[in-house]
């Protein structure tokens, strides 16, 4: 019997030992590694987008950028994106005639996988991730908006989570978390829940952001929870931030913590109004992950010395 609690004790503290965090950097935050990709989407088009692929291999998708036209049911104009291959994600809305009842796009450029079933292409990053086991998410974007910026447009996170590591089916089950650095659209949408100071870096200089944190649609699957600027927010940037701050308290506003966190976009949303006219140009997406790995596969050693131990003590049952 002492013999079997030794054991079982080993295990526990070898356990604990592999379960370390691991922390992954992206392989393209300067994104330079990719080939170059450019489209154009006309007013009313079937929906597109593009996949970027690594110079050496275009088998190896790094990112998905895409238009995303989700409300664009009326308009004339025209949506370019282009990736230079040499450091720079840039997009160009020039839209009129729009619908000015609701958001008529997300241009957005993003990795790792997305809710609506299809993939974001592969930076090398842990995603899906449980997010209880996401310590950090640190995230640096250096970013320009210009043009018609005034009126209803926003730069935009969009990170979903999801009810298990293979959900695929929409936002039914999901819950949405938008991130937003910078918004103009007037007023809130949805319950104000808290206001949150956030620790970050604006180009090189240590500041506290405050944030304005919303729910939407109330608790449980299909919320939405905002982040909203409390301020006008940055039109331009060189932004760190942990996203895992964010994600974690809106996982808990939505009861929602042990769900995953499948990937991320960054983009631009823009509507409400008659026309759209702006460029977003993105220098730099990094982002590190402080993640605790999965117990299966990293902990076998420890686990392996105590199921030895319980085997010998229930020899019938079936682990």
């Amino acid at each position: 019997m002492k013999k079997s609690i030794g054991l079982f004790a080993l295990s526990l503290t070898l356990f604990g030992q592999r379960l370390s965090a691991q922390t992954v950097q992206n392989y393209d935050a300067s994104l330079t590694n990719g080939s170059s990709v450019s489209f154009t989407y006309h007013a009313l088009d079937s929906s597109s987008g593009g996949q970027i692929v690594t110079k050496s291999s275009p088998h190896n998708s790094m990112w998905y950028m895409g238009p995303d036209p989700w409300g664009l049911t009326q308009g004339s104009g025209q949506i370019g994106m282009s990736y230079d291959g040499n450091g720079t994600v840039q997009w160009s809305v020039d839209l009129t005639n729009l619908n000015r009842t609701q958001v008529n796009a997300f241009p957005f450029i993003g990795f790792g996988h997305d809710v609506w079933g299809y993939g974001n292409g592969n930076q090398g990053l842990p995603f899906p991730v449980a997010l209880p086991n996401l310590r950090s998410l640190t995230t640096e974007v250096q970013y320009t908006l210009t043009g018609q910026t005034s009126t209803n447009t926003d730069v935009l996170f969009d990170l979903w989570l999801a009810p298990s590591a293979s959900y695929s089916a929409g936002s039914a089950g999901a819950v949405e978390v938008e991130i937003l650095p910078y918004i103009t659209y007037s007023g809130y949408w949805g319950s104000y829940v808290k206001t949150i100071s956030l620790p970050c870096t604006v180009n090189g200089q240590p500041t506290n952001l405050s944030f304005l944190e919303y729910d939407a649609n109330g608790h449980g699957a299909g919320s939405t929870i905002l982040f909203y600027p409390n301020g006008p927010g940055l039109t331009s940037a060189d932004l760190q931030f942990d996203a895992a701050v964010l994600l974690k308290e809106a996982a808990t506003t939505a009861a929602v913590g042990n769900w995953y966190l499948p990937g991320y976009n960054i983009g631009t949303e823009f509507g409400l109004n008659s026309s759209a006219s702006f460029d977003f140009t993105l220098d730099k997406f990094r982002v590190v992950t402080d993640v605790v790995p999965e117990p299966g596969t990293l902990a076998f050693f420890g686990v392996g010395v105590g199921l030895a131990v319980l085997r010998r003590r229930h020899p019938k049952r079936v682990l």
